[in-house]
């Protein structure tokens, strides 16, 4: 599918996305969301942090996070520019959720996530559908690079990809992260340091580490999300950096 800005709804800052139902249901638990939407990473399109939402009242304060995760994201790259639809879905158990009318998605920018725009073209909705988490083992896209660039530069990238379905966290050790600025892309599954004033310092062993977390999940153990659900796997990769003199 091509990209036609007149089928788009389009935003460039931090928006939400509140659905809401005729009436409670016991019956009725959203399960699915299917995402439609551009996906241009070198334009800065494409989707940033989500969280997910429900409400009996539909009031800002009375919203509950739900925990939540792509399980069809793992052919999105940094190399597309085409619309994508991804499926989100719903981890916490329909037995730990209390009946609700309201639903929320919040789609928030910062400076953490490589994506600054927004476009969607449609959203379906999906109720009562049982849909695992397939979590398998983290395998990485190119493990253990070697990188020598020809030429002396102000700046350098690295990055590293998995090759799964779901969302990521990320950490990086390594001689000039200190100083870098790491951002998440393709819905998590690319991690990005970006290193500047380029000096001999910053020559060495870097390693880039992924353990699945669920949009919903919080990376400080202080602030625990309710019920939150993720494999706990943890895969390292590396990445040899040689400058030249």
């Amino acid at each position: 599918m091509d990209f036609e800005s007149n089928d788009f709804m389009g935003w460039n800052r931090s928006f939400d996305l509140e659905f809401s139902f005729e009436s409670q249901s016991q019956d009725l638990f959203l399960t699915r969301v299917d995402i439609y939407y551009y996906n241009n990473p070198s334009g800065g399109y494409g989707l940033p942090d989500i969280r997910t939402g429900i409400s009996t009242t539909g009031t800002e304060d009375s919203y509950t996070n739900v925990v939540s995760t792509f399980i069809d994201n793992s052919e999105v790259s940094q190399s597309d520019d085409n619309v994508q639809m991804l499926s989100l879905i719903i981890l916490t158990p329909q037995n730990f959720l209390f009946l609700y009318q309201f639903f929320r998605l919040q789609f928030i920018f910062s400076s953490s996530f490589a994506a600054t725009q927004t476009f969607i073209s449609e959203m379906k909705f999906f109720t009562n559908t049982d849909t695992s988490f397939p979590a398998v083992p983290i395998v990485f896209m190119s493990p253990n690079q070697t990188l020598q660039p020809d030429t002396v530069q102000s700046s350098l990238t690295l990055s590293c990809t998995v090759d799964n379905n779901g969302t990521f966290a990320w950490t990086w050790t390594g001689p000039g992260v200190s100083d870098g600025d790491i951002k998440a892309a393709d819905t998590t599954r690319t991690s990005i340091l970006m290193l500047s004033n380029i000096s001999a310092a910053d020559a060495g062993d870097y390693t880039c580490s992924a353990s699945y977390l669920a949009f919903g999940d919080s990376l400080d153990p202080s602030n625990i999300v309710f019920n939150s659900i993720k494999p706990d796997m943890n895969t390292t990769n590396n990445i040899s950096l040689t400058l030249s003199s």
